[in-house]
């Protein structure tokens, strides 16, 4: 059993993959949560329109962000329209 932890942590592949992983895990989670808090600040989900608001959540676009101890994560942050 240590002979395979010791080539599972000398193997870079491996812990590189799981990286990645977790980049991808906390974008999405990140970009969820920001869409989440959106909508319940301007009360309408995306692209629901109601009259009374002047703003109502649009699309999306694309933003990159650094985390330490994570690395470079994608985020998509919600619009207002």
């Amino acid at each position: 059993m240590k002979k395979l932890i010791k080539e599972i942590s000398s193997s870079e592949g491996f812990f590189e993959a799981m990286r990645f992983d977790v980049r991808l895990a906390v974008g999405d989670f990140l970009s969820k949560l920001m869409s989440g808090e959106l909508t319940e600040f301007l009360d309408c989900q995306p692209y629901e329109q109601k009259e009374e608001k002047s703003n109502h959540p649009g699309g999306k676009y694309s933003r990159k962000l650094t985390l330490k101890g994570i690395g470079e994560v994608t985020l998509e942050v919600p619009e207002t329209g």
